[in-house]
């Protein structure tokens, strides 16, 4: 059970680590792309 636990707690923190970076990379692309071009 521990491990089932375990792995779970992984796999959910792994997939809030993976949003987290595709949202602040999309945010940081909008935000370098208003820099840039000044729309």
């Amino acid at each position: 059970m521990i491990k089932w636990s375990g792995r779970i707690i992984a796999f959910i923190g792994a997939g809030h680590l993976i949003t987290g970076l595709l949202l602040s990379q999309a945010y940081f692309g909008d935000w370098l792309s208003l820099r840039l071009w000044g729309h």
